[in-house]
């Protein structure tokens, strides 16, 4: 079993229309980004299993993050990660919202996370203001919070 500070995890962040996922090996950031799963006239032609397959295959994770559900389409994306998951046999670990890293708010998490990983500071998000919707990368942020906060879960 490998050890605390090397365990691959893959982290996802569900939303209605997208998922966000980041994939940690101890604090060390290897990968991240967003699958979009529009519907009507901007369907996407790979549904969400086979997508979360390919990023499970690549990625060889030993262990699969989720958070709380929010929306019965993010509830179907739970559904499908957990259905491929079980398919490679590997384990999931459900964080509540209060486990996540401490801020006051996203955006809060995501400036703290860019400054951790500088690689990230081209995606850091502005500030929202409250007319506008959210930027299509805070998943990636919130699925790093997610793995972070797993690490002291194990």
């Amino acid at each position: 079993m490998p050890e605390h500070d090397s365990l691959r995890i893959i982290a996802f962040e569900l939303r209605p229309v997208r998922i966000g996922f980041a994939v940690l090996e101890g604090l060390l950031l290897l990968d991240w980004g967003a699958r979009a799963f529009r519907g009507g006239v901007n369907t996407v032609s790979v549904p969400a299993g086979p997508k979360v397959g390919q990023l499970l295959d690549q990625y060889e994770p030993a262990k699969v993050v989720l958070k709380r559900i929010v929306s019965i389409r993010a509830a179907h994306f739970a559904k499908e990660i957990k259905k491929e998951a079980r398919l490679r046999g590997i384990p999931i670990l459900r964080l509540s919202s209060w486990t996540v890293v401490p801020g006051r708010n996203k955006q809060e998490r995501a400036t703290a996370i860019a400054q951790q990983f500088s690689e990230l500071l081209p995606i850091l998000p502005p500030k929202r203001k409250v007319w506008q919707n959210e930027h299509y990368c805070m998943p990636i942020f919130e699925a790093i919070a997610m793995g972070l906060a797993s690490l002291s879960q194990q």
